[in-house]
């Protein structure tokens, strides 16, 4: 009979996309007994739809322990000040869309946005 609240020994996390790799480094961080199997595709190539370049990423990152400092490079990332959105809609003067990425401490940026988005309305 299995002790039904003991941790597993082994894990398998199959899809190497960035859900699969955080997924295998956020559990590596957190309970080293435990061996982490990634199964990814030859087969299938990087999409690169940039479903981690917001600034929640950061946050990711510093909770499995990695500075920014260490893992921007490694990455080579850039720093992203917003997503622009072209052909974001056919309604004439919304064809485009910019949608930025202020800090919370952004006095200039963020009433310069909305107020541009009130206008807008």
């Amino acid at each position: 009979m299995t002790n039904k609240s003991s941790k597993p020994k082994k894990i398998l996390i199959v899809g190497g996309g960035t859900a699969g790799w955080m997924a295998a480094n956020l559990i590596a961080s957190r309970w080293h007994d435990i061996e982490i199997c990634l199964l990814e595709s030859t087969e299938i190539g990087i999409i690169g739809v940039g479903e981690g370049s917001t600034p929640h990423l950061k946050f990711f990152f510093d909770a499995i322990g990695i500075s920014e400092p260490e893992w921007m490079p490694r990455c080579n990332a850039t720093y992203k000040n917003g997503i622009s959105f072209v052909n974001w809609s056919s309604v004439p003067g919304f064809g485009s869309y910019f949608h930025p990425f202020p800090a919370q401490t952004d006095d200039f940026t963020v009433p310069i946005f909305f107020n541009n988005i009130k206008a807008r309305i």
